[in-house]
């Protein structure tokens, strides 16, 4: 059912994270967006540093399907040790839901 929803859904969908109901549930699609620029990530990696907190680095948005692959990983790996995460509930390389 969320597969469908999903492949369904996505070519229609303009923005890169969107809210849609499905049989009263909320649901957000997550789909595969362009790069940003390093230099968006500049005034925390300075503020990172000049704090000396390697917490605050940014973790670099590579865009495409690999950042929702990396993505996907991430949540499912939090998940297996006991971290409250959003549920995947389908994902495609080019999205998530």
């Amino acid at each position: 059912m969320y597969d469908l929803f999903l492949l369904d859904s996505l070519p229609r969908q303009q923005a890169t994270m969107a809210p849609h109901m499905l049989n009263g549930d909320k649901l957000w699609l997550k789909r595969a967006a362009k790069r940003n620029s390093r230099w968006a990530y500049a005034p925390l990696k300075l503020l990172a540093a000049w704090l000396k907190l390697d917490t605050l680095k940014p973790v670099p948005n590579i865009g495409g399907e690999e950042s929702i692959l990396i993505e996907a990983n991430r949540i499912e790996t939090l998940q297996k040790a006991g971290v409250a995460v959003p549920t995947i509930l389908a994902k495609t390389p080019q999205a998530l839901l």
